[in-house]
């Protein structure tokens, strides 16, 4: 419907004409007004756009550190131990024993301080000859495939993921903690003090080394543990202490003397009281190694006269004898002959090691 352009005044009003029909004026202006409000004007009467809000860029918290599992304990495998200055094996029950390692006639080597592999595979030694120099090489478990790492050091120790060995070794000054790579190359000077640092042992999770401390200058001789990282001191045993040994869950074993003197075995678990798990008045217990499942520690003692291999729980309950060497015996002389037979000595067992079975 349009309203005509044309309009006329006829009777009195306002008319307006489209195809012959004539229609009032006030509907023409509804009709208009019904047209302004269905389409408004371009620019006015439009809705305003609703305001969007402000992006806030809120920061990602950072995840918490996850607790490292404890490491997977392994199998307790064989024993090495040093016999009258060679390397021996035996079963952890002390049958099968046999000799790994032969000094030749001609030229003598001492060999000693054996320490397993992570994975049992391999193990690490020092050797010294007649002359009184030294060094550390790395034999398969049969004694295969030797190879030398490290010159004049002593006290191996493997860490645990089995790619690096501290040892201690002579700085031009001091006796130092160092490490080398298994694969080859030069040792890095990792701890020095004024005195010697020796017998170092890895904490499982690799970040700290537990050393035997002597030191100078008014420091009291100690067990110190500290960081790997820079050598960062975080502790001591507490005491004249030596040997540490680390368990899979962090306990730490070492020797400490009693009010007697003696030399007890002493066990801290971790965050705990080192106790003496192996009180033997008289006698010295020494050598202390756990076995790989933390369960067992294979140790020296001398309560038979002469130095022999023992095992024990961790608690100290339990005590073996393995080794049960035989017993000194006298020499005697033939008067008629002057033959004498001078007697034998029983061997001097050192330096258990226990290997791990994954």
């Amino acid at each position: 419907m349009r309203c005509a352009p044309v309009a006329q005044w006829k009777s009195g009003g306002l008319l307006s004409r489209w195809s012959g029909v004539r229609i009032l004026p006030g509907a023409c202006l509804l009709v208009l007004a019904a047209l302004l409000v269905a389409v408004p004007a371009e620019g006015k009467g439009k809705p305003k756009p609703k305001k969007k809000k402000a992006h806030v860029t809120r920061p990602t918290p950072k995840p918490k550190p996850a607790t490292p599992p404890a490491v997977k304990p392994k199998r307790n495998g064989k024993i090495a131990w040093v016999r009258d200055g060679d390397i021996w094996l035996m079963n952890a029950d002390g049958s099968g024993a046999s000799q790994l390692t032969s000094s030749p006639e001609d030229a003598p080597v001492v060999y000693s301080k054996p320490a397993w592999s992570p994975d049992g595979s391999k193990l690490a030694y020092v050797a010294s000859d007649g002359s009184g120099s030294s060094a550390i090489y790395v034999s398969d478990a049969n004694g295969k495939n030797t190879t030398k790492i490290a010159d004049g050091g002593a006290n191996p120790a493997w860490s645990p993921d089995g790619t690096k060995i501290a040892y201690s070794g002579d700085d031009g000054e001091n006796t130092a903690i160092f490490v080398v790579s298994t694969s080859g190359g030069s040792p890095e000077k990792l701890c020095t003090a004024a005195g010697f640092l020796n017998q170092p042992a890895w904490s499982p999770d690799g970040k700290q080394l537990a050393f035997r401390r002597e030191a100078v200058d008014g420091t009291p001789d100690s067990t110190v543990i500290a960081s790997v990282a820079g050598c960062v001191e975080a502790g001591t045993t507490g005491a004249d202490d030596s040997t540490p040994s680390y368990a899979w869950n962090a306990a730490l074993a070492f020797v400490r003397r009693d009010d007697n003197a003696d030399q007890d075995i002493f066990v801290r678990p971790k965050g705990g009281v080192a106790t003496d798990v192996n009180a033997n008045p008289g006698y010295n217990d020494f050598s202390p190694q756990f076995s790989p499942d933390g369960n067992k520690i294979v140790f020296v003692s001398d309560r038979d006269g002469n130095a022999e291999i023992y095992i024990m729980n961790a608690d100290g309950s339990g005590q073996v004898n393995l080794t049960n060497d035989p017993p000194a015996t006298e020499g005697t002389c033939d008067p008629d002959t002057d033959i004498c037979d001078a007697g034998t000595l029983p061997p001097d067992d050192a330096d258990p090691a226990w290997q791990p079975v994954a």
